[in-house]
């Protein structure tokens, strides 16, 4: 018998009597192989960056799928909707590191996200949900460098924002019904501008947006 066998039966016999039960080894085949990073070369470059602008004040996740931080309401369109964001997910996202509350959502953009048509779709789509809900959105445009202080200023901003207005809008005095949009004539929503000059200023925003991008200020 080869010596390397003895020794290897040995030493199996001597750590089951310790209680230490040893798997056999097995010939495993699969159709899946290991990552060697979650993330691209960009994205890592970008992680790093986050981690230090951030520092130590707020958790930061990365590869986040969308139902773990929206769902949908009940009701006719329930399925519907949760099938629109079960499968999609978002870059970076900023908690409260005692509650786990999201507190802002980072989008890492390279160049299809102007020229790819689904992109620009999906973009859209995150973008409403989060003006809806009240959760802040920053988009960075990928680069090679990125400046730690300017990348602080804007998460602390919004994330100040967000914490200081939370996610819940004012609701409408019951005798104001809201208007039709002039455009598609749907029913608008009020909304709440989450960034630019405007930013936490009220309009009123078609329900069918983004294939319908009509608004129109409050009082109208």
């Amino acid at each position: 018998m080869n010596t390397n066998t003895e020794r290897s039966g040995c030493l199996t016999a001597f750590l089951k009597i310790l209680g230490f039960n040893i798997p056999k080894q097995k010939n495993l085949t699969s159709p899946f192989l290991l990552k060697n990073s979650l993330h691209s070369n960009a994205e890592l470059s970008f992680h790093h960056c986050l981690v230090s602008a951030v520092e130590d004040r707020y958790f930061l996740a990365t590869k986040v799928r969308m139902l773990d931080v929206f769902y949908p309401k009940k009701g006719d369109e329930h399925q519907s909707n949760l099938n629109r964001i079960n499968r999609k997910h978002i870059d970076f996202l900023l908690c409260c590191k005692k509650t786990m509350t999201p507190l802002l959502i980072i989008e890492l953009d390279d160049s299809t996200h102007q020229t790819n048509q689904r992109t620009i779709k999906r973009d859209e789509f995150i973008d409403e949900i989060c003006e809806a809900t009240g959760l802040p959105i920053l988009h960075i445009r990928a680069a090679k460098t990125y400046v730690i202080s300017e990348l602080r200023t804007q998460i602390d901003s919004l994330v100040e924002h967000r914490m200081t207005v939370g996610n819940e809008l004012p609701q409408l005095k019951p005798n104001i019904e809201a208007p039709l949009c002039p455009q598609c004539q749907s029913e608008m929503k009020l909304r709440t501008a989450t960034k630019g000059k405007q930013k936490g200023t009220q309009f009123w925003g078609c329900q069918n947006y983004p294939n319908c991008k009509s608004i129109l200020p409050i009082g109208n």
